[in-house]
């Protein structure tokens, strides 16, 4: 620690006082004063759902502290150490963050839109001993402690800037880089698995040994970037991921007619459309379509904009539905086992069982099915097969899931807020 910056330590009470007053001037009252909290020591105290936008917390100590679900948009967290601060859900927007540590910190669904992270001179209370701007696991020996990788899963860090980061080992699973800079960043060993990487600059990064699978790439740019023994499977680029609706033996619309003659005549005329394995990313949206009973096993849906779909008894095994807009489908009794609908929104969806005459009904199945992140606020989730689904993070808040099965399933920090479970709210 250099002596002439030490820094301020201050209790609980005292770190209240300055909130109080920090809301005051945000609110421009007589007393208010923005907190200024340069190279303060607030190691292991709480601003959990604190909003402290436009604070200045340069070279300041945040070790361990909390700060979930707090609003931190525009602070300057230059210098600043936050190893092992809990950031779960919190705002960051434009946050200045140069040179600040890391590593260790939960940042699980944080909004750092426009952050920057750009590896700066350390402050003298930050420096760590590999120097600034670095959000890596620390090392023993040649392998990576889990306990201090930073976790970035499902983030939002669209435009940041990263250029020069060092962020080896790190875990950015389904976060939302778009349009990031992460030029000549240390990315070795680092997870992106499902991570939105669209328009990013990898430009000259080190991506060797780093998790891409289902990645998404596309008009990411990679020149001089190492990617030697880099994961890429399932990763989405450009490039169609399977045959395209062109591609079927006749129009689109033709088949269409086929299939609904096919559902409305039980089997007996037309023909069931069979869309397993196609790319549908880049054809139109597919708003109120009817598409009851389609069999899409393993298609690739990815962002694609389903308002209201009908997709009553459809075989979606395995599909790729993140990031897609199914608010109010109707998913009655379709079949989305293993199924990947990370960030989807699902709100007021329905997903209960599908009545077939008077006495047999179909349930939903989304046993093994990934929701991380997804939002499934009010939607109809009766009776549905979650065995072994990943609901982590996810927003079930006014929901339906009576008679539910979720068996084996991830419910990590998943929002419950109103839930009906059991008959009970």
């Amino acid at each position: 620690m250099n002596e002439s910056s030490p820094t301020i330590r201050i209790d609980q009470e005292a770190l209240d006082d300055l909130v109080r007053k920090h809301a005051m001037f945000r609110a421009g009252k007589v007393g208010g004063r923005r907190a200024s909290l340069i190279n303060y020591d607030l190691t292991g105290l709480t601003l959990r759902g604190q909003d402290m936008s436009h604070a200045d917390f340069g070279g300041a100590v945040l070790a361990g502290a909390d700060l979930r679900d707090a609003t931190l948009d525009y602070c300057s967290f230059f210098g600043a150490d936050l190893r092992e601060a809990n950031l779960l859900n919190a705002s960051m927007v434009r946050a200045d963050l140069r040179g600040a540590v890391l590593r260790g910190a939960v940042m699980a669904g944080v909004d750092m839109t426009g952050a920057d992270l750009r590896g700066g001179r350390m402050m003298a209370q930050a420096q760590d001993e590999d120097g600034g701007g670095d959000i890596s696991a620390k090392k023993s020996g040649d392998r990576a402690t889990a306990e201090s990788t930073t976790d970035f899963r499902g983030a939002d860090l669209s435009g940041s800037k990263l250029s020069g980061v060092m962020a080896m080992n790190t875990n950015f699973q389904d976060a939302n880089l778009a349009g990031s800079v992460m030029l000549r960043g240390n990315l070795r060993g680092a997870s992106l698995e499902g991570a939105n990487l669209h328009g990013a600059d990898l430009s000259q990064a080190d991506l060797r040994e780093s998790n891409l699978r289902a990645a998404v790439m596309t008009e990411a740019k990679t020149e001089s970037a190492n990617l030697l023994d880099a994961d890429t499977k399932g990763a989405l680029d450009a490039a169609a991921a399977g045959p395209t609706l062109a591609q079927l033996d006749k129009p689109f619309a033709e088949r269409l007619k086929a299939h609904t003659l096919w559902v409305a005549s039980e089997g007996m005329e037309g023909e069931r459309l069979d869309i397993s394995g196609f790319d549908l990313r880049r054809e139109p949206p597919f708003t109120r379509a009817l598409l009851a009973m389609i069999r899409g096993e393993n298609s690739i849906w990815y962002g694609q904009d389903m308002l209201e779909v009908q997709l009553q008894a459809a075989d979606l095994r395995g599909a790729d539905l993140r990031q897609c807009n199914m608010i109010q489908a109707d998913l009655r009794g379709a079949n989305l086992s293993g199924a990947q609908l990370t960030g989807s929104h699902l709100q007021r969806a329905k997903l209960q069982p599908l009545k077939i005459g008077s006495r047999k009904a179909i349930a939903s199945d989304l046993s093994g099915t990934s929701l991380r992140y997804a939002d499934l606020s009010g939607a109809d989730l009766t009776g549905v097969n979650f065995a072994g689904a990943d609901l982590a993070h996810a927003n079930l808040s006014n929901a339906d899931l009576r008679g539910a099965n979720l068996q084996g399933a991830d419910m990590e920090a998943v929002n419950l807020e109103g839930t009906r479970m059991d008959g009970k709210r």
